[in-house]
């Protein structure tokens, strides 16, 4: 953690950018599962107080990044396989859900289609073996845009709640071999809306879920 440059911090909302550089280290992967995040020294490198650290900590632990162990301290969470399985299982029943709503929706989702076709165009732009958390990034952004078309407000805020922890699984599962396959995939997800083939949206948007989770259990 020592070699981590974080941002000097001169001005107000002290703890959303305590938070903001954490997230990005620990969903990068330059903090390690397991790592331990020691608070006088996060704040000793921001050169904040330990207080919006220790708001930082608790927000994170709130999404599932870190886990507190009393009397033990703060540690990067690592997942094990029945996270991954249970993370899967409900991100599958979200999105199939979504796709639904979004393909029942389409009329009124004009954006929806260029928007995904320009996700996967960006993807593709970026996709080299060292940009491995930016192409995570646009993956998460392609199933956020077809959560948010759902229109179902109850359903885009349980999916962005476990949305920290699918990013830990992307950048666990995606590696730029596996990208193809991705970004197949979402090109078929990309004809069943167009063609507004709900039964094949759903089918679509499981079996690329599930191979992720495959490659991950074998």
């Amino acid at each position: 953690m020592e070699n981590l440059k974080f941002e000097t911090i001169n001005y107000r909302g002290l703890w959303s950018n305590v938070l903001l550089n954490l997230r990005k280290f620990i969903l990068n992967g330059d903090l390690k599962p397991g790592e331990q995040l020691i608070e006088s020294a996060i704040a000793s490198q921001m050169q904040v107080s330990r207080g919006p650290v220790r708001d930082a900590l608790k927000q994170l632990e709130n999404e599932g990044l870190v886990t507190n162990i009393p009397r033990k301290g703060t540690y990067v969470r690592k997942l094990n396989k029945e996270d991954f399985k249970q993370i899967y299982e409900l991100r599958a029943y979200l999105e199939s859900l979504a796709i639904r709503l979004a393909i029942e929706k389409l009329d009124v989702n004009s954006e929806l289609i260029p928007t995904l076709k320009n996700i996967v165009k960006q993807m593709g732009e970026v996709a080299t073996e060292e940009n491995i958390a930016e192409i995570a990034d646009f993956d998460l952004e392609f199933h956020r845009a077809i959560c948010e078309s759902s229109k179902n407000q109850y359903l885009i805020e349980a999916w962005m709640r476990i949305r920290s922890v699918i990013r830990l699984c992307l950048i666990t599962d995606l590696t730029f071999k596996n990208y193809l396959e991705t970004e197949r995939d979402h090109n078929m997800i990309i004809v069943a809306i167009i063609e507004k083939n709900i039964k094949a949206g759903e089918e679509k948007i499981k079996a690329h879920i599930a191979s992720s989770s495959t490659l991950l259990f074998g």
